[in-house]
């Protein structure tokens, strides 16, 4: 987030605390900017310790990962790696074999990856998707049928069968659709007239 923003945001909220200290009343305050009250609970305490500093955003970002690879089991892995050279698989398979450690391989890969015993592996490029657009209308029309379900009503007591036809232009995306109860001729006849 830009500098400028973090501090307007700040001097936003000092602008509700000056206006509490004229008025004096939480409430009032919240309610003249259209703010919620736990947010003017949750900074006044920062405020009042740290003063606009405390103001900013903190990081959301937890210190501590409580399944982070401590520092001697890290160098365990690299003292196996540069004893055997082998990768993160049989690594994690030795260490639960040999020393009761259980970690997956991926863990084992990102402490060799931080040591610089390997290289990351390089994520292959997506494919962007190729869109077939025409250049003028009429140009390529996509065709779709689909069977309806069977339909009950007093006219046909025996139910009778209707499909949807869905043509859809590929240059400007208009979209027609008809049911009908007999073949697909009739939409195209519908569709391009003569």
């Amino acid at each position: 987030m830009d500098k400028y923003i973090i501090e307007r945001i700040a001097r936003m909220r000092l602008a509700r605390f000056k206006r509490y200290e004229e008025v004096g009343n939480i409430t009032q305050v919240c309610r003249e900017l259209g703010v919620s009250r736990k947010p003017f609970y949750k900074w006044w305490p920062l405020y009042a310790k740290e003063g606009l500093l405390g103001l900013k955003d903190r990081s959301k970002r937890p210190k501590n990962h409580p399944k982070t690879v401590t520092k001697g089991i890290a160098d365990l892995i690299l003292k196996l790696r540069h004893k055997s050279c082998y990768g993160p698989q049989w690594l994690a398979f030795y260490l639960e074999r040999d020393y009761g450690i259980k970690l997956s391989v991926y863990g084992i890969y990102r402490v060799l990856v931080r040591a610089g015993e390997i290289e990351p592996r390089k994520s292959r490029p997506r494919k962007k998707p190729v869109y077939y657009q025409m250049n003028y209308p009429g140009q390529r029309v996509q065709v779709d049928a689909k069977y309806m379900p069977v339909i009950f009503n007093n006219s046909h007591p025996e139910g009778y069968q209707e499909y949807q036809y869905t043509a859809i232009d590929d240059c400007t995306r208009l979209c027609a659709c008809l049911r009908h109860m007999k073949s697909s001729v009739r939409l195209i006849q519908w569709i391009l007239p003569e």
